[in-house]
This record gives structure tokens, sequence and C-alpha cells, in this order.
């Protein structure tokens, strides 16, 4: 599926929309270059899923955590190219976890995804997301965004 976002706050909405959708456990890649909205998607799907307090990017720590129902665990691979060993990514995948990814290029360890989710860069505003699952999800998702058409 291909979508069109013209602003931050409809790409905030349509996160939103699929966080509220998702049941664990799942794993969702995020792909795109700097500045194309990955942390902005992940911020709003964990608002989706009733994630409490401030989301922010683990860049530096690769890997947050954040507790609820479900547990949301955050992951930015970016500093993991070239790391040859396993960082544990795996162990904190369970029953009651959705696990988001991004830079999942950069991974070490085998983890199927769910969804994986391109955004790229049009201009200030737009974005274009290109979303590759057959997870179930999808049917829902499917029809919520046919509705904002």
């Amino acid at each position: 599926m291909i979508l069109t976002s013209h602003s931050p706050e409809e790409t905030s909405e349509l996160a939103f929309n699929l966080g509220r959708l998702i049941q664990p456990p799942f794993v969702c890649f995020l792909h795109g270059e700097l500045g194309t909205g990955k942390t902005l998607f992940t911020q709003a799907l964990a608002k989706g899923l009733g994630i409490k307090g401030h989301i922010n990017s683990p860049t530096f720590v690769f890997m947050k955590i954040y507790e609820g129902q479900p547990r949301l665990v955050h992951v930015d691979a970016y500093r993991l190219e070239g790391v040859d060993e396993p960082i544990g990514i795996l162990d904190e995948l369970d029953q009651d976890t959705v696990m988001i990814i991004e830079w999942p290029q950069y991974l070490n360890e085998d983890i199927k995804a769910n969804m994986s989710i391109s955004l790229e860069y049009i201009d200030d505003q737009t974005r274009i997301l290109n979303i590759d699952s057959d997870h179930h999800v999808m049917e829902s998702w499917r029809a919520y965004v046919a509705t904002r058409d």
C-alpha cells in the first residue's frame, strides 16, 4: 500500500490509528533517510498503543523500552552498522511487545517484521509511505485509510 502524507500531522494521524489497531507481538521496520519522520511516526504510534510519556529517538542508546499494555520497544539500529555480535534485541521480543525498529538494514540479528514501512521525503511537508505487510492488521488499516479520502 502506498500513501501520501501532506503534513507531519497527517503522518501522525496515520501512525496513531495504526497503533490503535496492532496487537502484540508485532514488529515494524521503519526505513527512511534522516529527517523523513521515523521518530515522529513512532511517537504517534506509541500514543495509539496507549503508551504514556515522551517518546524520543534511541539513537545513542540504540534501544528504549516503554512499559505499558502492550510494552513498546523502540530500536534505532543506525549505529549498529559494522557491529557483528548480537546486542540482544530478540531478548526483548515477547508476547506483550510491539517493537519498532528504525534503520533495520543495520541489524545484526535475524528478526522477521510483520510490517515494513518506508518513508520518503518529498518536501518539507510531504512524505510517501510505502507499506509492505501481509499481516491481518492491514485490512483494518486499509479500511481506516479509505475513510480519510
